[in-house]
């Protein structure tokens, strides 16, 4: 559940947020919400399964990523937008992304952790890109009912994907399969960031998508994505 203007661009935002926290990052949550003039209030589960949430407020739960996985469901039925901060290693993803907006990635860069934040924040959903290798293959075993052992490749089907994209997009494309950011696919490729930021725009308007989420489960649908086990 959303309030009206978490979809609305053309205004600052004044959504709730929650953020479950399986670090230690209460003082660089408290930075945040200061910086987005947001009050931060500290809450447990049970606090938080009876709360309706205020705007321009930042609630804050640490705990165990087992914790968090159980109360997900419930927390997920108010109005806020919620935010979980995850180690690298924090395996499967499925639960987290079907019952959150947001994950970002506990790395000990404060500024980093602090920007990719407020792009989950700005754009309501959203996956830190170190997650993106992941997602991509508990998603297709999702939806084709594969077994989620054993090692796994993300390939592209490129004759496919020129039917949409041009050559230059679809080399995007493969790097974007491979778990990327835009700056590290700019560096794969040679080329300024600008420029991956263009067609990653042209690729969200020939796909018909508003999202790297989207993308990605667009090109499963078509075929483009193709899952190879090892």
């Amino acid at each position: 559940m959303i309030y009206q203007d978490q979809n609305n661009q053309e205004q600052t935002p004044t959504k709730p947020l929650l953020l479950l926290d399986t670090g230690d990052y209460k003082q660089k949550a408290n930075r945040f919400a200061v910086s987005i003039a947001y009050g931060m209030t500290t809450l447990n589960f049970e606090k938080a399964e009876r709360l309706y949430p205020k705007r321009c407020i930042l609630y804050y739960i640490q705990d165990t990523a087992e914790n968090i996985i159980f109360h997900l469901p419930h927390l997920h039925q108010n109005i806020w937008q919620i935010i979980v901060n995850l180690p690298l290693e924090q395996k499967p993803l499925k639960k987290f992304l079907l019952y959150s907006h947001a994950l970002v990635y506990n790395n000990t860069d404060q500024q980093s952790w602090l920007n990719h934040l407020k792009l989950a924040y700005d754009l309501n959903y959203y996956i830190h890109p170190v997650f993106h290798t992941t997602v991509l293959k508990e998603f297709s075993c999702l939806e084709n009912g594969s077994p989620i052992s054993g090692k796994r490749e993300i390939n592209v089907n490129t004759l496919k994907a020129s039917k949409y994209l041009t050559r230059a997009e679809v080399r995007v494309l493969s790097a974007l399969a491979e778990g990327k950011s835009n700056q590290a696919i700019a560096d794969t490729l040679g080329v300024h960031e600008n420029t991956i930021n263009n067609q990653m725009a042209k690729i969200h308007k020939k796909l018909q998508v508003t999202s790297k989420m989207e993308i990605i489960r667009k090109c499963f649908q078509c075929g483009i994505f193709v899952l190879t086990y090892k």
